[in-house]
C-alpha cells in the first residue's frame, strides 16, 4: 500500500481556490486519487475505508512511513496512518473531490522508448509562456518533439500515435518522477486530455493545452553535412565555463573563444570552423547529446543526431 500512496503524490495541489478538494486525497472504492486542477493519479488499494484526508499532512505522514501501511478511521473521524510503531492522525475535507478520469481510445507505444525519450526531451522545454506550444513536449505521429526556441529536437518512438497533442510540463515531469514504462495511452475525443496507463490498473490522466507548432521539418529534414562531434570538444567548453557571466561561445580560426561583447574572457585552442556563434548554455545543453553536428550551416540552424533522435541549433548573428 506504501507504493500506491506514494504514487498519487504528484496529484496533490499546493493551493486550491476553488474548494474543489484539489489539495486532499480521495480514498474510496478499493482505490487512492487525487487531481490538482491539472493532473490526477489513482492507484488501487486494498481498503474499504472511505476518507478524503487533507493532502498536505497525508503527505507528510506517508513520508515518515518505512514499513507497511494500514489506514482506518478515528472514533472523531481522522484518518490513521500506520506503519510500525508510527501512527498519524489526518483531518478530512468535508468539500467533494474534484474528478478528471481517462476516456477514449488505447493506443500503444514502446515503453522503454518513450520514457527515454521524455528525459532526453525534458531539458529543451522552453519558459517562453509567450509561446504556450513550446512548453510541453508533443507527440505527433512516431516523433516526440521539444524546443527551448533556440534548439529544436526530434525523438524517433518508431511507434505510430494517430495524433498530435502537447503535453504540459508538469505532465513530463510526474511521467519522469514516476520513472515507470508506460503500457498504454488513452486519447480523449475531444484531444483535450490524455491518460497514461502502468502495470496493477494505476494510472496517470491530464489536461491538454491546444498549440500550433510551426512547420519544423522544413529545418529538420535538409540536406546536411554532419560530422561526429570532435574528442574534447565539450570539454574545452566546460573549461572556458569557468569564467562564464552569461557569455556567448565563438569559433575562430584554430580556437573556441568566450566572450562578453567585444571581450574575450577566456579561450581554448582548437581545430574549429571560423565563424560560428552560440550562446553558451544553449550549447551545452547538447553534451551527452549529440553523436554528429553539422556546424558548416551556420548561420542556418545547424543539424545533429544523437541516440535515436535529431535536431538543430540555431547560433547567434
Amino acid at each position: 500500500m506504501l507504493e500506491a500512496l506514494r504514487f498519487i503524490q504528484g496529484g496533490i495541489a499546493k493551493k486550491d481556490f476553488t474548494n474543489q478538494g484539489l489539495t486532499h486525497v480521495r480514498i474510496g472504492g478499493g482505490a487512492v486519487y487525487a487531481y490538482n486542477g491539472q493532473l490526477s493519479l489513482q492507484h488501487p488499494i486494498d481498503t474499504t475505508i472511505e476518507a478524503s484526508p487533507k493532502g498536505d499532512s497525508f503527505l507528510r505522514a506517508i513520508r515518515a512511513c518505512s514499513e507497511e501501511v494500514t489506514l482506518s478511521m478515528t472514533a472523531g473521524g481522522k484518518l490513521t496512518v500506520k506503519s510500525g510503531r508510527y501512527r498519524a492522525y489526518v483531518e478530512q475535507t468535508v468539500n467533494s473531490i474534484q474528478a478528471l478520469m481517462p476516456e477514449g481510445n488505447y493506443y500503444q507505444v514502446d515503453p522503454a522508448r518513450f520514457l527515454k525519450g521524455l528525459k532526453q526531451l525534458r531539458p529543451f522545454i522552453s519558459e517562453d509562456a509567450s509561446r504556450r506550444w513550446s512548453t510541453g513536449i508533443k507527440l505527433d505521429g512516431i516523433h516526440m518533439l521539444a524546443t527551448n526556441n533556440s534548439i529544436i529536437v526530434r525523438k524517433n518512438l518508431l511507434t505510430e500515435i494517430p495524433f498530435s497533442i502537447i503535453l504540459p510540463e508538469d505532465t513530463v515531469d510526474e511521467l519522469i518522477r514516476i520513472n515507470e514504462p508506460v503500457e498504454w495511452i488513452q486519447i480523449s475525443e475531444k484531444r483535450n486530455k490524455v491518460a497514461f496507463h502502468y502495470q496493477k490498473d494505476k494510472w496517470l490522466c491530464s489536461l491538454l493545452f491546444v498549440g500550433d507548432w510551426p512547420d519544423i521539418n522544413r529545418i529538420l529534414d535538409k540536406q546536411s553535412n554532419q560530422k561526429p562531434v570532435p574528442d574534447g570538444f565539450f570539454q574545452a567548453i566546460n573549461q572556458l565555463r569557468t569564467m562564464s557571466t552569461g557569455d556567448d561561445i565563438i569559433f575562430e580560426d584554430g580556437r573556441i573563444a568566450l566572450c562578453s561583447g567585444l571581450n574575450v574572457n577566456a579561450e581554448a585552442d582548437f581545430p574549429v570552423l571560423a565563424g560560428p556563434k552560440f550562446n553558451l548554455g544553449y550549447l551545452l545543453k547538447l553534451e551527452n547529446v549529440i553523436h554528429t553536428i553539422d556546424f558548416y550551416a551556420y548561420p542556418a540552424g545547424c543539424l545533429f543526431t544523437g541516440d535515436d533522435l535529431d535536431g538543430a541549433i540555431m547560433g547567434l548573428r
